[in-house]
């Protein structure tokens, strides 16, 4: 308990000094800019934060109580709606209230199960902020890795992460999240446009409802997470997990 205190203590220092330091380096001088990009790298740390607890628990409980931990998290911090909408493309627009909000609510639950199904162990991971910057369009760039600790103590980039966060109301969203410079937004739109006009948004609820289920039934694997040789390639769609 002490050990995890101080962990999560240390944990949350570097977070600090990492605001600090990103808001230093993109606005120096601006205050009320500062606050604003302070303010857009708060859905990364609270999201990275979340998956390294799914990862340090994952002995104590199961992948659906893992679950219902992280989704709303993922509900809160991601901007589903937008997502959801950009990749439906044209073919939102034919869909009622109803089959929008289903289509939302199937897609952010797969989105949860994906990090369920692979960061479903611990072996001393961080994640580590590694560059801000402001986009064209008004909306934060972040990077950030995946550091895996190796017998020697040194640290190895295991993976990295690209975000785009935009206010929405009175909030910053992650908009798209990128594994390795593969835009998950950019597949999902390539991937939905395909389903929703060849089977309608029925087929793609079911069929996300369908692999959100798998993702959660598969045992936990032990080592490291991301185990595949290219994780970004899970953000397709049309991949079967398992």
């Amino acid at each position: 308990m002490a050990q995890r205190a101080r962990s999560r203590a240390s944990h949350t220092i570097g977070q600090a000094c990492a605001y600090i330091v990103a808001a230093v380096l993109v606005c120096s001088g601006h205050g009320r800019a500062s606050d604003a990009y302070r303010e857009a790298l708060r859905p990364v740390d609270v999201l990275q934060e979340a998956v390294i607890h799914t990862m340090r628990t994952a002995h104590d409980h199961s992948r659906d109580g893992r679950f219902h931990f992280l989704y709303p998290v993922v509900r809160r911090e991601f901007d589903l709606k937008g997502i959801t909408k950009v990749a439906a493309g044209a073919y939102w627009g034919r869909l009622d209230l109803d089959q929008r909000r289903a289509l939302v609510r199937a897609f952010g639950r797969y989105l949860a199960a994906l990090y369920i199904d692979e960061f479903d162990s611990f072996d001393g991971e961080r994640f580590d902020l590694t560059t801000l910057r402001a986009g064209s369009d008004g909306e934060v760039l972040v990077t950030a890795r995946l550091d895996v600790p190796y017998q020697a103590g040194a640290a190895q980039p295991l993976l990295k992460f690209r975000y785009v966060l935009r206010p929405i109301g009175r909030h910053w969203r992650i908009e798209d999240v990128a594994l390795d410079n593969v835009s998950g937004l950019q597949v999902w739109q390539s991937e939905f446009d395909g389903i929703l006009h060849s089977s309608g948004s029925e087929r793609l609820i079911a069929d996300l409802q369908r692999k959100t289920r798998r993702a959660l039934s598969r045992p936990d694997q032990p080592g490291p997470p991301l185990g595949l040789p290219n994780f970004a390639r899970l953000w397709a769609f049309s991949i079967p997990l398992g």
